[in-house]
């Protein structure tokens, strides 16, 4: 699987392909998150945005994918 978790779509797509691939899932460690190194107030919505959607809508991809696969 290539690209990042911030593409919600791809980490769908190469999960469900990677699923195919290997017969399913045993085990989903939820292990991606960043924070960028700067006080909250100075960030923009965009970094806000991007920090939701690695930290909280990726992990919530991952096991929306993998579930029915276990």
């Amino acid at each position: 699987m290539q690209g990042g978790v911030s593409d919600l779509g791809g980490l769908r797509a190469g999960l469900e392909q990677l699923s195919a691939e290997v017969g399913g899932f045993d085990i989903v460690i939820n292990n991606a998150a960043i924070y960028p190194a700067k006080p909250f107030e100075d960030f923009t919505i965009e970094e806000i945005q991007l920090v939701q959607r690695i930290n909280v809508d990726a992990g919530i991809v991952c096991v929306q994918v993998a579930l029915p696969h276990m």
